[in-house]
């Protein structure tokens, strides 16, 4: 996975940068300040990262653990793992390094994406249930993908990801990735004005809307280290709304300002979008609202946290959010840290 690592470290180094532009449209209606509380039972050394994800009408906690030499992902109702222990989803085969991954139900239960390292490559791999994975990305077998994200949104298949060559980086799209065959993926229009780090689309009612991370030119923050052991780079967030055929169509905004983050979710919920962040001394937190005839966002100040926070997690319905976090401070074992709140309604 190192040699991984240099190798995206060398091709991202080369591409040439141009400045940010300044944000768009921001609404002045604050969300609420987020206060995370610890999940009872939660607090595990083989933790590496999270996600949220709705099941059968439940808010599910799904955490990816290292178990001896593999990695095994489990899942959790919101509850707690306080009360019945978590119930495995599937083990994640990745030889070479500590998946990036991303789950979803569906009709039929639930998908799982995640990377499978390698020295000089990184395919995907692809699952539903517990059946034998696929390789999503045989049309590149050389091909190094990074982040992979399930499409958020009411019965939208599709997953993003990163991919990284001698050209840059570029956010592609899986389009139905349920039904087999995995012809090359579409590059998805990321606007200029850095390093394509993270990205990840919302449908919207008409058309969807992508957040991309981006590494800025010039002095930055440093970079921080996760409980994988990978290296996380600061960027600054770009929402860009695309149309039903995944060209640009409507505005650009800067949700967060210019605050650097290192990782970010969001979900959405009729023309509600809701992110949560992580920042260099804790996190922040942005609602955004978008229909057929404007955009807004309206966000808070950097909220500090004493201890180190990793892998944001966010998830809408019937007007709450539900946020999750990993609490890693340097001394004590990690444990999830979660809140709920109402969101707002539009300005």
């Amino acid at each position: 996975m190192r040699l991984l690592s240099r190798r995206r470290a060398a091709i991202l180094a080369a591409m040439a940068l141009t400045q940010l532009p300044g944000n768009a449209m921001s609404a002045n209606v604050p969300p609420p300040p987020l206060t995370f509380r610890p999940l009872p039972g939660s607090r595990d050394p083989g933790i590496l990262s999270i996600r949220l994800f709705r099941r059968d009408g439940q808010a599910m906690l799904a955490i990816l653990t290292r178990t001896g030499n593999g990695y095994t992902l489990t899942q959790a109702p919101m509850g707690g793992p306080g009360g019945a222990p978590p119930a495995h989803l599937r083990e994640l085969n990745s030889l070479f390094g500590v998946p990036s991954w991303d789950v979803a139900a569906d009709a039929g239960g639930f998908e799982t994406v995640w990377t499978i390292p390698g020295s000089a490559i990184c395919p995907l791999g692809f699952a539903r249930n517990k059946s034998p994975e696929i390789i999503l990305t045989q049309a590149d077998p050389r091909g190094v993908f990074q982040t992979p994200r399930f499409t958020r949104g009411e019965n939208e298949p599709g997953i993003t990801a990163v991919e990284t060559s001698e050209r840059g980086a570029a956010l592609v799209l899986f389009q139905n990735p349920s039904t087999g065959g995995h012809p090359r993926p579409r590059v998805l229009p990321v606007p200029a004005g850095g390093i394509l780090l993270e990205g990840m689309l919302l449908r919207l009612s008409v058309g969807y809307l992508m957040l991309v991370k981006l590494l800025p030119p010039g002095p930055r923050d440093p970079e921080r280290v996760d409980l994988r052991g990978e290296s996380l780079q600061p960027g600054l967030l770009r929402a860009i709304r695309l149309g039903p055929g995944l060209n640009v169509s409507g505005g650009e905004a800067n949700p967060l300002d210019a605050t650097p983050v290192y990782e970010f979710d969001a979900d959405v919920s009729g023309g509600t979008v809701c992110l949560v962040a992580t920042t260099a001394h804790g996190h922040r937190v942005a609602t955004g609202w978008y229909d057929s005839g404007r955009q807004s966002w309206a966000t808070v100040g950097e909220a500090a946290s004493p201890a180190g926070l990793i892998s944001p997690a966010v998830l809408l319905s019937a007007g709450t959010a539900t946020a999750a976090m990993i609490e890693a401070p340097p001394q004590v074992g990690p444990r999830i840290v979660t809140e709920m709140f109402p969101l707002r309604s539009a300005p």
